[in-house]
């Protein structure tokens, strides 16, 4: 048997559960090799029936390695129809998102997949009837706007920052314990470049702003030359329009001002604002803080990555220096910062979070500040309120051009942390959104 037949055998035997003898027929001088059997609908009715979340994400996930042939049009049917259900009802962020990441896309890059299962469309239109719905029986639910978010039943506790060994590690990343003491839910994604657009095109005073019309052409060439997918996170935008977009949001869910976390008129996110003393406290949409980021990043992992220490791996989860698929016509430079890509289409975490590594640096809530050595700590609201141009806010996750060791859920930038200023844009920082809720089984 040829050892491409031979994989893919002992990969259908692995979503199968247990690995079948191959029956070699011997006729004359020639020998066919006849393979593991296809997967059965009954495998697949039982193995996305799995009490165990982590059982169904790990088989869904898995089905994305096998190819037409692996499959039977009745058993892929059957598939897919279950799938789509469960698109709309399982409780589970993780098995929602790993559902999305194998119906909604057919590449990876520039990457074809082996089988294209075709649900886009079908996905964007369950997204559609469940915006704005009631998520109480979830935990994840989909906004007005269309962004899914994961919610995270509060309060919880987690070390935070990095242990002395683990590689990479740089010296603003000590470890402590945190209690978030809220419910709060976070994006699934980040902010797309439509998405993005659309609060621009709302808002003609902050587009102006925006894209300075001065040099209306800077901005646009940066998004087209790194970040030309619509569907793709945008960048450029100082942290003070990503707290301008939250805003907007909270005014599109229908959000009294009294629950805003930012000052509630444009013209007042700008350097020298205040936040309000209990801006935590409020259910109005904002970037997610340091430790609500990271405890999502994790979820639930003491390691260096969600899926482990190594870096081996990485490249199913994350846009970095060593995994751009290549586009036609790129230079050969292995320098060459290369670009964005998509949201979602690499895998999730367990909490259905995409692009926590990678792709773009994401803006989250804090100004820059170090750790209190060994103290725990509760994550509330920061007795600096003012926001100001001469002191840098906090990004995570690291960013296309970045290597491997900055895409970890510890780090905080590093020797730059102190550098990235909330007027400042950069080609590589996006966002992704949160907010606080205050009982999470009566999320919207």
């Amino acid at each position: 048997m040829k050892l491409a037949n031979l994989q893919r055998a002992h990969l259908r035997a692995w979503v199968q559960g247990a690995f079948r003898l191959a029956t070699v027929l011997v006729i004359g001088t020639v020998v066919v090799a006849q393979g593991a059997a296809s997967i059965t609908v009954e495998t697949i009715g039982q193995r996305l029936s799995d009490p165990s979340a982590s059982a169904r994400r790990t088989f869904i996930l898995g089905l994305a390695d096998l190819s037409d042939e692996d499959l039977t049009d009745p058993a892929r049917t059957f598939a897919t129809r279950r799938l789509l259900r469960m698109y709309r009802q399982d409780p589970d962020p993780g098995t929602h998102s790993a559902i999305r990441w194998l119906l909604g896309h057919d590449r990876q890059g520039e990457r074809r997949r082996a089988l294209d299962w075709g649900q886009a469309e079908a996905l964007s239109r369950i997204e559609r009837d469940l915006a704005g719905r009631s998520g109480a029986e979830r935990d994840w639910f989909v906004t007005s706007t269309g962004q899914t978010m994961t919610v995270v039943r509060g309060p919880v506790e987690f070390i935070m920052g990095s242990p002395p060994d683990e590689a990479g590690r740089t010296p603003d990343e000590a470890r402590h314990r945190v209690r978030i003491p809220r419910s709060f839910a976070i994006a699934t994604t980040e902010v797309t470049v439509a998405q993005f657009q659309q609060f621009l095109d709302a808002n003609p005073e902050v587009k102006a702003q925006h894209t300075r019309l001065d040099n209306p052409g800077q901005i646009a060439e940066a998004l087209q030359r790194l970040s030309p997918d619509d569907d793709g996170p945008r960048t450029m935008m100082t942290w003070y329009e990503a707290a301008m977009y939250c805003n907007w949001l909270s005014r599109q869910e229908g959000l009294p001002e009294s629950e805003w976390v930012y000052p509630t008129g444009f013209h007042e996110i700008v350097d020298g604002m205040v936040l309000p003393d209990d801006h935590l406290h409020r259910l109005g949409y904002r970037l997610p803080t340091e430790a609500e980021w990271e405890y999502a990043a994790r979820a639930g992992a003491s390691t260096a990555r969600f899926y482990g220490e190594s870096q081996n791996g990485l490249d199913q989860f994350a846009w970095y220096a060593k995994n751009p698929i290549r586009r036609k016509g790129d230079a050969p430079d292995p320098a060459d910062p290369r670009r964005t890509w998509p949201v979602g289409q690499l895998k999730p975490n367990g909490l259905g979070l995409f692009d926590v590594y990678g792709n773009v640096w994401e803006w989250v809530h804090d100004r820059a500040r170090d750790y209190s050595t060994g103290v725990a700590r509760v994550d509330t609201e920061d007795p600096v309120l003012v926001v100001s141009d001469a002191v840098a806010r906090t990004r995570r996750g690291g960013s296309f051009p970045y290597g491997a060791d900055v895409m970890r859920s510890a780090h905080r930038g590093g020797a730059s942390r102190q550098t990235y200023f909330p007027s400042q844009r950069r080609d590589t920082v996006g966002f992704r959104i949160a907010r606080t809720i205050v009982d999470a089984h009566e999320a919207p």
